[in-house]
């Protein structure tokens, strides 16, 4: 099974894989210290842990020495826990755990390992008034009361947990921020996960420090990421990533304030969470290219809406099953290739065809 047939098929049990570049991302965003103790609940197959490792094992001040007992993690899928310890960085490590994150003693984690850090992909779009325990931000709030005082949490969730219009969520969000403060939340590529289709935001809190709401909180909007969609290769770099990341680095830890990309903002747990509600928009970097990009996604729309409701009955509804079942798509033609698609249209000069 490939990466994405295997992304797709965890993505029905709520599990996304964090991508390698954002993973890296974190420990920037965490600006981790030689000394962290790092923590991580929902392992997965490590990718997050792996970046943060890497990051502790290149300081100068970790040159020769084992840190071992700096690397926590728990993982409920015996699947992903096989895989993220063959890595010679998890491997042979006893802090490394096969196990349930909510089964863990959140006291005796902060007492007991007192991490500085923690990351978190938790498992997305499982939680439920049935099952509140898996709504994304109880992960969250859980790994908030692990981490010793001040501590940082960076997580990437979707983005519904940062608007929070259900109940549930809001309530969450409220508890967080009595106990915890909400250092910002950055808005995150619609196409990330692909071929997985959710949208995310990182979130980074303050542990154990009553959210001020005369402390404004920032929103970026990081939106573009350099990485472009390629036929048989999945979602690569297009050769930016570098300079991209460097930018929203830098305008994380100053904090600044720019018309359509970032926004300082004093909330509560009842607003929502995200650059798009409240930042400006800048019209004076409005381009040609801009208004090409709506037009050729206006016409993406519209051909995939089109193609559907040509469909027949009986095509449409193989078609809405074909993930569950792929040997219903035998009825019916090939999936199209979407991003293929959407690529081609996109490079066509719609300017000077108007």
């Amino acid at each position: 099974m490939n990466n994405d047939d295997l992304s797709k098929s965890l993505m029905k049990s709520g599990t996304v894989f964090t991508p390698e570049h954002i993973a890296g991302l974190f420990c920037e965003l965490a600006d981790l210290k030689y000394d962290d103790v790092l923590f991580e609940p929902c392992l997965g197959t490590g990718a997050l842990l792996r970046a943060g490792v890497n990051r502790l094992i290149s300081m100068p001040e970790n040159e020769g020495k084992d840190i071992t007992s700096q690397i926590h993690a728990v993982e409920k899928d015996k699947n992903m826990y096989d895989e993220a310890i063959k890595s010679e960085l998890l491997r042979d490590n006893s802090n490394v755990l096969y196990g349930d994150f909510f089964d863990v003693d959140t006291s005796d984690i902060k007492e007991r390992v007192k991490p500085t850090v923690g990351f978190i992909n938790p498992p997305y779009s499982l939680g439920s008034k049935a099952n509140p325990n898996l709504y994304e931000l109880n992960f969250v709030e859980r790994l908030l009361d692990c981490l010793i005082s001040e501590g940082k949490v960076i997580a990437i969730i979707p983005m519904s947990c940062a608007i929070g219009t259900k109940k549930e969520v809001s309530d969450i969000k409220k508890r967080i921020l009595e106990k915890h403060t909400l250092d910002a939340v950055m808005s995150m590529p619609g196409n990330l996960f692909y071929p997985v289709g959710v949208c995310t935001c990182i979130m980074i809190f303050t542990a154990h420090k009553k959210h001020c709401v005369s402390e404004k909180s920032w929103f970026g909007y990081w939106k573009d990421d350099g990485f472009v969609i390629r036929k048989n290769k999945g979602r690569i770099d297009g050769g930016s990533w570098g300079k991209i990341k460097d930018k929203w680095v830098s305008a994380y830890r100053c904090r600044s304030e720019k018309a359509g990309f970032s926004v300082l903002k004093d909330v509560t747990g009842t607003d929502e969470w995200l650059a798009e509600a409240y930042m400006e928009t800048d019209y004076s970097k409005l381009t040609q290219r801009d208004f090409e990009k709506t037009v050729a996604d206006y016409l993406i729309y519209q051909f995939k809406t089109t193609l559907y409701k040509n469909m027949t009955p009986a095509a449409k509804s193989v078609d809405d099953k074909s993930d569950e079942n792929e040997s219903n798509t035998t009825t019916t033609k090939k999936e199209p290739d979407w991003a293929y698609m959407e690529n081609y249209i996109k490079s066509l000069p719609f300017g000077s065809m108007m």
